[in-house]
């Protein structure tokens, strides 16, 4: 059997391994910033203009699209929050660009390994999670692998430059990454164009970018003028284990990339290296296209940086998923390479192997089971004999949440009761309420489980017995139950 054949045989074994995930996990419970995002899209028809551009850092955008997908059920007369999983059909959206990708890669006769391109593109975190994620990140990952495609084909200033500026509208409305990436891109291609005197395509790059720039200020300049919305962006704080968290979402890409670039390292290495060889390299397709797919990367994480460093932290490793087809498409050009001889092939061979591993024994099971199993915490919580009984939310010191956590209970349940913060938590009123409903055993519920022992410790329950119950078919069942109900015993 040729390299070929099986690669083209591994890469449907592991599309399997995605489409059982897909098909298996469907009907997982969304997790809260999924259910946050149904909601800030229910409440935009009730929203003044500013408020719609407030409400979220994000532009509003991408809860337009929920909030119409939530239309188009009820027109077929389907509840939607007895559906709620059937709007994670959006993401299929995102198969558009893909296949549009796909098609010129093999237009354009790049020299590209295209089967490593797309098996290391589904055998990504990013890829399987995002997939079934009611979040914008899908369509920012096969929106920017599409101008990263066009960027690489040689193609924005002209074929498809309709194509690139279209794809870069939809990206910057959706995220400011999916901006940053499109800029970045345009950038490049200016000062490519700028050397070679190409002025025509050096205008076209001009007049994308002033275009880019008027829907930055259109999608972003209220919330950016707007302190309260600012402030939330607290969260994106650098922290070293954003580096770990990447790696780990891009672990086959990261493996080939590594491992492809020693072993050419190593086969140069064995050859007697002139000057003239070494400008020939410099001088290579494959090498101008490395560095085509790279230096935008460079830009886009060089304006993060400077941004979070001398105005407002913005850096988080899930938006960093615009960076990642740039890392696939260097891999397939690498591979391209690589694979000519013998050794290579044995190589190739032993990585295939590892690829179905990782997707077999760590994201598999993230595609199947929950982050937080928040519909069986609030199913469990909020039930008819306890409608009168007050609960507790585990709201972990945070300010503002309350009111969310109410509108994320009507969602899963109509069995309503009085909500409060746990750190309101008076044993007294509590005693006083447990006579009103002895039958009622739920004390207190948890969307995550975080530091929720150690925040239970904080109060003083006077040798109140409980215990914790944790929500089942939930990612890290050993490490971190995402979701728990407290029972007074």
């Amino acid at each position: 059997m040729t390299s070929k054949k099986i690669l083209l045989t591994f890469l449907l074994l592991n599309v399997f391994v995605i489409f059982y995930g897909y098909v298996s996990g469907f009907g997982k419970s969304l997790w809260v910033d999924e259910l946050l995002s149904i909601i800030f899209g229910r409440e935009l028809s009730g929203l003044n203009l500013i408020e719609k551009f407030t409400q979220d850092p994000h532009a509003p955008f991408f809860y337009f699209l929920l909030n119409f997908f939530q239309l188009v059920l009820k027109i077929f007369d389907i509840s939607v929050n007895d559906n709620l999983n059937l709007l994670r059909l959006i993401n299929l959206i995102g198969f558009i660009p893909l296949l549009v990708s796909y098609k010129i890669l093999k237009k354009e006769k790049i020299q590209i390994n295209i089967n490593i391109v797309f098996l290391l593109l589904v055998s990504s975190y990013y890829f399987i999670f995002y997939i079934l994620d009611l979040r914008p990140y899908f369509l920012l990952l096969s929106f920017t692998f599409l101008i990263s495609v066009i960027n690489l084909t040689n193609t924005l200033e002209e074929k498809h430059k309709y194509l690139f500026i279209i794809s870069a509208i939809i990206l910057s409305v959706f995220h400011i990454y999916g901006l940053a990436i499109s800029m970045s891109i345009l950038l490049y291609r200016l000062l490519l164009n700028f050397n070679k005197k190409d002025y025509r395509k050096l205008r076209i790059d001009i007049y994308f970018m002033i275009l880019l720039f008027l829907i930055f200020f259109f999608s972003y300049f209220l919330q950016i003028i707007n302190p309260e919305t600012m402030s939330t962006l607290g969260y994106m704080k650098f922290k070293l284990w954003f580096i770990r968290a990447f790696l780990g979402w891009t672990l086959n890409t990261a493996i080939f990339l590594f491992f492809s670039s020693l072993f050419i390292i190593f086969i140069n290495m064995q050859k007697n290296l002139t000057i003239s060889l070494i400008k020939d390299l410099f001088k290579n397709n494959i090498f101008i296209n490395i560095m085509g797919q790279i230096l935008p990367v460079i830009i886009l994480l060089f304006v993060v940086l400077m941004a979070s460093l001398l105005i407002k932290p913005i850096i988080h490793f899930r938006p960093l998923i615009v960076i990642y087809p740039s890392l696939v498409l260097t891999a397939g050009l690498l591979a391209h390479a690589l694979f000519k001889n013998y050794q290579s092939k044995i190589l190739l061979l032993i990585f295939l192997i590892i690829v179905t591993f990782v997707n077999l024994n760590f994201y598999l099971k993230n595609i199947i089971n929950t982050g937080e199993n928040i519909e069986w915490v609030i199913k469990k919580t909020f039930t008819k004999n306890c409608k009168n009984s007050d609960v507790y939310y585990n709201d972990d010191g945070k300010v503002g949440m309350l009111d969310y956590v109410n509108q994320i209970v009507k969602i899963y349940s109509k069995n309503l009761r009085p909500i409060k913060p746990l750190s309101s938590f008076d044993l007294t009123k509590f005693k006083d309420n447990k006579k009103i409903n002895e039958s009622c055993k739920v004390l207190i519920f948890s969307f995550h489980t975080n530091n929720l022992e150690k925040y239970l410790n904080k109060i003083d329950y006077k040798n109140l017995e409980f215990e914790i119950s944790y929500a089942p078919n939930v990612v890290e069942e050993n490490t971190s139950k995402a979701g728990a109900i407290v029972l007074v015993k």
